[in-house]
């Protein structure tokens, strides 16, 4: 057992303690279930041996429950809040799809919270200035989770609901478009020094989820082979980033280090670019030289 799992299977008594004092005549012992486990890496990955090997503290742990995805989580405490600041009336309705996202972890009463707190609504495609008023308003309970500044809530992603398969109409378009947007191609590893190269998410071969930038990583730290090819679509914070002339690689202000705080605050997507691309680099020396040459000789024939 790590320093870690020893910590919370001894934190997670008092844990549970805390809960119920919390909460003393509205909460008992047999109304909730607390687990904690270890994994030995990210479980999207994939990787074998990913699995934890049991909890390392459960309050009945054995008792099967069906878990609300965690975003569900952080949306009941932002209709809490939301109720208590009067941004929100609830009602009867929004009692009953409290209790099914929760308790059903339903995705359809997800998205009738969502909207409720947002004042969005799903539909079909706006036009683009109608767009960007309806993804403006589509970030309030990101924005407000963001305000409490907690180095926890930096990778928090809370702008979107849950669906049954997938979106549609402009919840899928502010998915694949929404915030920045830059292009990347594959480069051999051995070259990575040579560019911003992305940590990546979830990736469908021409989209990836941007996690992560780094300025022209050595090959062994390079987090993947996707680098930034110099075409962005970034959104305005970019530049009060830029204005701090933070040094970076090089002793230079680096777009990419700017690029890299937006992430985790706004969407971020690298495009794979499909094309040619020219990239201009000084002349070799011979080439060089030559031009001087002829520089030299009109000067002097100008000069006749």
């Amino acid at each position: 057992m790590t320093d870690r799992d020893s910590a919370a299977a001894a934190a997670g008594p008092q844990l549970v303690r805390d809960l119920l004092d919390e909460f003393k005549g509205e909460v008992g012992p047999q109304d909730f279930s607390l687990t904690y486990r270890t994994y030995s890496g990210r479980l999207r990955d994939g990787a074998a041996g990913r699995y934890a090997d049991g909890p390392v503290f459960g309050h009945r742990q054995d008792v099967a429950v069906y878990p609300a995805s965690t975003c569900k989580s952080f949306y009941m405490v932002a209709l809490q809040h939301w109720a208590e600041s009067g941004r929100l009336l609830l009602d009867d309705e929004d009692l009953r799809a409290l209790s099914a996202m929760i308790r059903q972890s339903s995705n359809d009463a997800t998205t009738y919270l969502f909207g409720r707190m947002t004042g969005t609504t799903p539909g079909g495609p706006l036009p683009e200035a109608e767009m960007a008023a309806w993804w403006e308003k589509r970030q309030s309970i990101h924005r407000w989770f963001e305000s409490w500044g907690w180095p926890e809530f930096e990778r928090l992603r809370l702008w979107h609901s849950t669906y049954e398969d997938s979106p549609y109409g402009r919840e899928k378009a502010a998915r694949a478009h929404g915030g920045n947007l830059i292009a990347v191609r594959e480069v051999p590893k051995a070259l990575t020094s040579r560019y911003g190269i992305l940590a990546i998410g979830q990736d469908d071969g021409t989209v990836a989820e941007v996690t992560g930038l780094v300025e022209k990583p050595k090959p062994e730290e390079a987090p993947s082979d996707l680098s930034v090819v110099g075409r962005y679509i970034l959104q305005p914070e970019v530049f009060s980033h830029l204005d701090r002339q933070e040094r970076g690689a090089g002793g230079e202000i680096q777009l990419t280090d700017a690029m890299a705080r937006l992430i985790g605050h706004q969407p971020f997507h690298g495009v794979r670019f499909e094309g040619d691309r020219m990239v201009l680099r000084p002349p070799p020396r011979e080439i060089d030289g030559v031009q001087h040459h002829r520089e030299l000789t009109w000067e002097r024939i100008s000069s006749v």
